[in-house]
């Protein structure tokens, strides 16, 4: 019942922002509908993912948080976003996202690998985006061995799904 009335609500507001747009009135820009949708889907997809303890929803909500400030924040002209500021940003917010499943989920040191990993990653991009990495080391590094990073990830995934799980009293919960 109280999902259908939020739902409902959520509904009626986008559909009256959108028959207004169509009608010429536009309260606010799809930027800021962007943004705004990417904060609150994501807070409450995070939230179900807490309190379902479901791994996925918290890591995809945490995601979607930062990724509607980050537009947000585009939106206020606060800086302008560009492919090389996007791909640095993405790869921080995965590596936060990675962060916030560790402490909000089950305590999983392999997300907290793939956080510092991911945030790292994000760094290198960001300061190469900055001028602080040359070109030339940036495209070397980057173009050659990108590929090995997907390799990495993939192992540990395929070895920690074949390892035997620990053995659990009755009644624990994963």
């Amino acid at each position: 019942m109280k999902n259908n009335v939020t739902t409902g609500i959520v509904l009626v507001v986008i559909g009256f922002l959108i028959l207004l747009h169509q009608s010429g009135i536009n309260i606010l820009s799809f930027g800021i509908l962007k943004s705004s949708g990417l904060i609150v889907l994501g807070g409450y997809i995070f939230y179900r993912g807490i309190h379902s303890k479901a791994t996925g929803l918290s890591f995809l909500g945490s995601f979607l948080l930062f990724l509607g400030i980050y537009y947000g924040l585009a939106e206020m002209h606060l800086f302008w976003p560009t492919r090389g500021l996007n791909l640095s940003f993405f790869t921080i917010f995965a590596g936060l996202s990675f962060y916030m499943n560790y402490l909000f989920n089950r305590r999983n040191l392999s997300q907290l690998l793939f956080g510092n990993l991911l945030l790292i990653l994000g760094i290198f991009f960001f300061l190469h985006y900055l001028g602080r990495i040359p070109a030339a080391v940036f495209v070397t590094i980057v173009d050659r061995y990108w590929p090995v990073l997907l390799i990495l990830i993939g192992v540990v995934l395929v070895i920690q799904a074949l390892l035997p799980k620990k053995e659990r009293p009755a009644g624990a919960k994963n």
